[in-house]
């Protein structure tokens, strides 16, 4: 893999952090992963991802997920819509057993987050 200078100040010597590795969710849990190589400069503190995605795969990926965006009731319209978040809330459950709170990037409509609001609803004060 080409290493890449820092993107906003130029700087070549750059740290390694980690790897963030993403499941895919939406054909089943755990069929396909990417993984994101997270880099910091020492000189600027900027950090960024060095294997990112490319268009194509982007527009592949988002295309699926891009139909839901316009609808406010996608649980109780799309039943496919409505497994994929349960399976998301599956593969959550079983690998955060206790969660208070969820940050979820890019909600949407908001139909995933609305599954783990029901859920704390329930919780036993």
């Amino acid at each position: 893999m080409k290493r890449v200078g820092c993107p906003l100040c130029g700087n070549d010597k750059t740290g390694y952090e980690g790897t963030v590795q993403y499941v895919d969710l939406l054909n089943g849990i755990g069929d396909e992963t990417y993984n994101q190589r997270i880099c910091t400069c020492p000189k600027c503190n900027m950090a960024w991802a060095e294997n990112t995605m490319n268009i194509e795969d982007l527009n592949n990926y988002y295309k699926f997920l891009s139909k839901y965006e316009s609808l406010d009731t996608a649980m109780e319209t799309d039943y496919s819509a409505q497994a994929m978040f349960m399976r998301q809330k599956k593969f959550i459950d079983d690998n955060i057993p206790a969660y208070s709170s969820v940050l979820e990037i890019g909600a949407a409509t908001g139909e995933n987050l609305s599954i783990y609001k029901e859920a704390v609803r329930r919780w036993p004060e």
